[in-house]
């Protein structure tokens, strides 16, 4: 029995199964016709795989060829703005060139220039001192320090310093404290030097007569208080600067700088600082025209804005009332006072000063409001007493 069902299960292991066979017509066209179809949806499937891989393809290709074309023609306009600026731009030597041409025209035609002082040098033996100004881009002008501070009144003294080294070393000192600044000239001379350099001379000096001469002492000439003009910041210290208005140095004190604020130190304030201009009022001034001398000449930056329109007003409790002020101006007979906050400014009368001690620029104050100005709103008077 054992051997029969072992050779009966190798039988069934080892016979493979054999399809059945159809004997009708139509099962074997209907067994044809799928495995046709079946075929059909195979290569089907197949082409359109083929076809997604190949416009993949081309649309990679075509990608590539528009970034290949967008670099090319990015290339072509880089190297085009790179040849037209090449071609735009000076060429080495050109614009001192031309700023040389419009220097000559102005030694010709006597015209004043402006330049910015760059270096100041040693002195020489004989006390002689050199200053630098650059002109435009490229050109330098070479000035002398006994000229370039010429009508200085500050610095009038050092000319009469009869040591050599002793001047030069005063007038480099003076002359430093313009670097930076903004100054007139006009053209003396142009030169070659023993090695082909072209150097151009120049006078600060008389181009300051020549302003002086066009703006005071003309036929039609008349600067009065109250003219506005333009004016140069040439020197700064902590209390004050110095500026070029109209061929004329003209010291600014810190009150005549700011209008309502106590301004410590002006050289911090970055409105001040030499090189820079601002606009300025004259407050006092005489001229002279026959002895073609200007004297008593005063000017302000505050006084614009206590002139601006549109200050706010004073609050309607300020009269009578008593604020913490700081003094920042010292007259012969008065004091002025600005207070935190207010726009306004407060004239404090000697003998209504009730510290009965002189005060000084910075002293904190208390001031009683005792009037207005009937021709400025932000003009108090006051007493006061310094804490």
């Amino acid at each position: 029995m054992a051997n029969e069902f072992e050779m009966n299960s190798m039988n069934e292991t080892t016979t493979p199964a054999v399809p059945s066979v159809p004997t009708d017509t139509e099962d074997i066209e209907s067994i044809a016709t799928m495995d046709a179809s079946g075929t059909e949806e195979d290569t089907a499937a197949e082409e359109s795989e083929e076809n997604q891989v190949s416009s993949q393809a081309d649309t990679h290709r075509q990608n590539g060829r528009e970034a290949i074309e967008s670099s090319r023609q990015n290339l072509r306009n880089e190297i085009g703005t790179f040849f037209t600026g090449s071609v735009e731009a000076s060429m080495p030597g050109a614009e001192k060139s031309r700023e040389l041409d419009a220097l000559r025209a102005a030694q010709r035609n006597g015209t004043v220039c402006r330049a910015c002082v760059q270096a100041v040098y040693q002195p020489d033996e004989q006390g002689h001192v050199a200053i630098d100004a650059l002109y435009g881009n490229s050109t330098w002008v070479r000035f002398v320090a006994q000229d370039f501070l010429a009508d200085t009144p500050r610095f009038a003294r050092i000319a009469d310093d009869q040591d050599p080294v002793s001047r030069g070393t005063r007038w480099m000192q003076a002359a430093r404290r313009y670097i930076g600044a903004n100054i007139s000239f006009v053209v003396m001379g142009i030169e070659r030097d023993d090695k082909g350099q072209t150097i151009v001379y120049g006078s600060r000096s008389r181009a300051r007569q020549i302003i002086q001469n066009s703006v005071f002492f003309g036929k039609n000439c008349n600067v009065s208080v109250g003219d506005f003009g333009k004016a140069e910041i040439v020197d700064s210290s902590p209390n004050r600067i110095w500026v070029e208005f109209c061929g004329i140095e003209v010291r600014m004190n810190n009150a005549a700088l700011v209008a309502f604020q106590y301004l410590a130190d002006c050289t911090k304030d970055s409105r001040f600082t030499v090189g820079q201009s601002l606009y300025v009022a004259v407050q006092s001034i005489n001229v002279d025209k026959e002895r073609r001398t200007v004297s008593n000449l005063s000017l302000s930056h505050a006084y614009i804005e206590l002139m601006s329109t549109d200050i706010p007003d004073l609050p309607e409790d300020f009269l009578h009332s008593s604020r913490l002020g700081r003094i920042i101006a010292v007259r012969e007979n008065s004091y002025v006072a600005v207070f935190n906050g207010i726009r306004c400014r407060a004239i404090i009368r000697e003998q209504d000063n009730r510290t009965y001690e002189q005060l000084k620029i910075g002293d904190k104050v208390q001031v009683l409001i005792t009037g207005l100005s009937s021709k400025n709103k932000h003009l108090a008077f006051g007493a006061c007493y310094r804490f």
